[in-house]
């Protein structure tokens, strides 16, 4: 999304030095692991325990598919029934908290893989690294006597081609008369 704030705008309704706190739905932190690969590095908390984000139309609830996945829901049955000393809605809060440890055990499954997912990702692109300079390595630590070696070899069968040729330039019909 975009924010834009200009200072002593009425229809902002703040001021130069005021503060503000934005809180968006989707705060996730991505980072590209490998080309056109992108993994969220985080999570927002309502996606885990459930609550509410405020947006613009108001108030929504983190799970309105299944609110017995807010555990925050629960936790508040559970204390709204101890205080009356309601057995069944005790019972009833403790289906919620089952549904909830669950949501929370699936987020720490899926924070886990991609925790793994990271750690492979990050040995693939060492051993890349250690292959890189390892090539590297090869180009620049040639073997200096072995390389003066090849070249004086080479430049010996040069001389030596040189010689042959100017040798066979100075021939002509009358050296074999």
């Amino acid at each position: 999304g975009v924010l834009k704030l200009a200072a002593y705008e009425s229809d902002t309704g703040l001021s130069a030095g005021d503060q503000f706190l934005i809180q968006p739905r989707g705060a996730d932190i991505s980072t590209e692991i490998s080309q056109d690969v992108n993994m969220a590095m985080n999570n927002v908390g309502p996606d885990i325990f459930g609550g509410h984000y405020q947006n613009q139309s108001g108030m929504e609830t983190a799970f309105e598919e299944d609110e017995q996945k807010n555990l925050f829901l629960g936790v508040g049955k559970l204390i709204a029934a101890l205080e009356t000393n309601d057995q069944e809605g005790v019972q009833e809060s403790l289906g919620y908290l089952d549904k909830a440890m669950v949501q929370v055990g699936n987020m720490q499954a899926d924070i886990g893989a991609r925790e793994n997912r990271l750690q492979v990702t990050q040995t693939m692109l060492e051993g890349l690294e250690l292959n890189d300079k390892e090539r590297k390595g090869r180009i620049e630590d040639v073997d200096f006597a072995e390389l003066m070696s090849q070249l004086t070899q080479q430049q010996t069968v040069y001389q030596a081609i040189l010689k042959s040729s100017s040798m066979i330039m100075k021939m002509s019909l009358v050296n074999y008369v």
